[in-house]
């Protein structure tokens, strides 16, 4: 070979590398800015927090029932399969995480569930409730959901406010035990309230859990918590309820007793609801057992009386001070969770 053929191999060669490094360059150029951009950044002004997402999820805000809020966290994909706002016992298909500061009424999933593993309570930038937090669990034991309540939240926050988060399951299938004899029911016999226990099966889509576990460890509270607001007299520090109890069993007709101060009544009463998922069942009264016209503590009772209920599970009593005036302003409510039975 002549020295001018090589020299023209060589160069070739030479040119092919360089082009190859600069494929290689561009590349990373692409990659380093597509990382840069791969977070957005979603801040509630109202609610005091702020959270990233994925460029291809999407947050949307929900306003339903009484003043009660839904942030959703969601895949843009799989936007037409939504039926929003999606709350907890959504299509297991579906990966998201909701936020509601308000709390909201209804069971928790059924099946396995139990405290946070070690490395998810981790994930988060704010001090959580590992009595009340929840991790739910398939027949593998993997994680696919999580129930996270926060220990201290932003002051406009409910103090029953939370964060639900759920990962896409594969080839899922959910069963269920008899509490005594361990033997299969149908799903529409199964009654976990009563002690059956449901399992469920198939695979997490595991590029969804690193997801959703990425958004939650960005969530960052603003520094006005429940905490502090309650120390300096909080709606939820001005009114007591003493029966029932957080989270109680109830039926009608419901006895409530109580104390709220003065400044929760007209006329010596106050009001009771009792709502479900957004909607109210019924309504009634309480009403002071003493002179109201205070700024101390007052006794108060109810009798709240419901028709017979045909899907139990998780509500809440929403009490509201009587507000003549109608100012948004100076409107107050408190809302206790409890379990609806038949």
């Amino acid at each position: 070979m002549n020295i001018t053929l090589r020299l023209i191999l060589i160069t070739i060669i030479l040119f092919a590398g360089c082009t190859s490094n600069r494929k290689k360059s561009e590349n990373k150029e692409t990659l380093i800015s597509k990382d840069s951009v791969a977070e957005q950044n979603f801040v509630s002004d109202e609610f005091s927090f702020s959270v990233n997402y994925p460029p291809d999820w999407k947050p949307e805000v929900f306003e339903i029932g009484n003043k009660q809020t839904i942030i959703n966290i969601y895949p843009v994909s799989t936007a037409d399969s939504i039926d929003f706002p999606l709350a907890i016992h959504e299509n297991s298909g579906l990966s998201y995480v909701s936020i509601f500061p308000n709390g909201y009424g209804t069971e928790l999933p059924s099946g396995k569930s139990g405290s946070l593993p070690a490395k998810e309570k981790e994930l988060f930038s704010f001090d959580i409730n590992t009595n009340e937090s929840l991790a739910f669990f398939l027949e593998n034991s993997n994680v696919w959901g999580y129930f996270i309540v926060p220990s201290a939240t932003p002051a406009n926050w409910s103090q029953h406010g939370f964060i639900f988060a759920q990962a896409a399951v594969n080839n899922f299938s959910i069963r269920c035990f008899d509490k005594e004899t361990g033997k299969e029911l149908e799903m529409a016999e199964c009654n976990p309230l009563i002690g059956d226990s449901v399992t469920r099966y198939g695979a997490v889509v595991q590029e969804d859990v690193h997801t959703i576990n990425n958004i939650l460890k960005s969530v960052k509270f603003k520094n006005n918590t429940n905490n502090e607001q309650q120390e300096s007299g909080s709606d939820t520090n001005e009114i007591i309820i003493t029966k029932p109890q957080p989270d109680s069993e109830i039926s009608s007709p419901l006895e409530i007793t109580g104390q709220a101060k003065g400044s929760w009544f007209f006329e010596a009463v106050i009001e009771v609801e009792l709502q479900k998922t957004g909607e109210t069942l019924a309504r009634t009264v309480g009403k002071a057992k003493g002179n109201w016209m205070t700024d101390d503590y007052v006794d108060f009772s109810a009798t709240l009386i419901f028709p017979e209920v045909t899907e139990t599970g998780r509500a809440e009593l929403r009490f509201s001070n009587s507000n003549p005036s109608g100012k948004e302003e100076l409107e107050k409510s408190f809302v206790l969770p409890v379990v609806l039975r038949n």
